[in-house]
């Protein structure tokens, strides 16, 4: 969809792909190198905008284990190592800009909410975390029944906060 001043909006990918519109179908190609957007995890490009092929993940261990090897999910595998790569900068860029407090203070509230949390320092922050994805799944629902697809930003959220809960269960705190 244009913006007021007639130009399209444009998404950047995990890629570095640049598409039209934010959720691109599969008929789009990137603006930079040309790659249809069916084949958007096998390619990226380079400075020059140059379309460079993405190496192939090698057979995991199981694989090999089992004497298999799946193309399905090896394209499966290749698409999420490439997400884990972005989600994992993007976690750590606000896991610095925002720190713990604000989840210490939510899970406080949230321990009010269920006893058996109360004082329980990291139960509460999980606590917190849940209240935010809450709010992020509500957004997913807003925009369906609006007859609109989410934002992928909400999705990413989720696979943040997600993140984030899983590493206070294992550590006890967060950053």
């Amino acid at each position: 969809m244009p913006d007021p001043t007639g130009f399209p909006q444009t998404y950047t990918d995990s890629y570095k792909h640049i598409w039209a519109r934010e959720e691109p179908q599969l008929h789009d190609v990137c603006q930079v190198c040309g790659v249809a957007f069916s084949q958007r995890s096998l390619w990226t490009h380079d400075e020059n905008g140059k379309a460079v092929a993405i190496p192939a993940v090698p057979a995991s261990s199981l694989d090999v284990a089992r004497g298999t090897s799946d193309p399905v999910t090896s394209q499966i595998e290749t698409w999420l190592r490439a997400q884990f790569e972005q989600d994992l900068a993007d976690l750590l860029a606000k896991a610095k800009e925002y720190g713990s407090s604000d989840l210490v203070v939510m899970g406080k509230a949230m321990g009010a909410l269920v006893p058996s949390a109360a004082g329980n320092q990291a139960r509460e922050i999980e606590l917190a975390i849940g209240h935010y994805a809450l709010g992020k799944v509500s957004r997913l629902f807003g925009a369906w029944e609006k007859g609109q697809n989410p934002t992928i930003d909400s999705w990413k959220d989720l696979t943040a906060y997600s993140m984030m809960a899983r590493y206070v269960r294992a550590n006890g705190e967060w950053a």
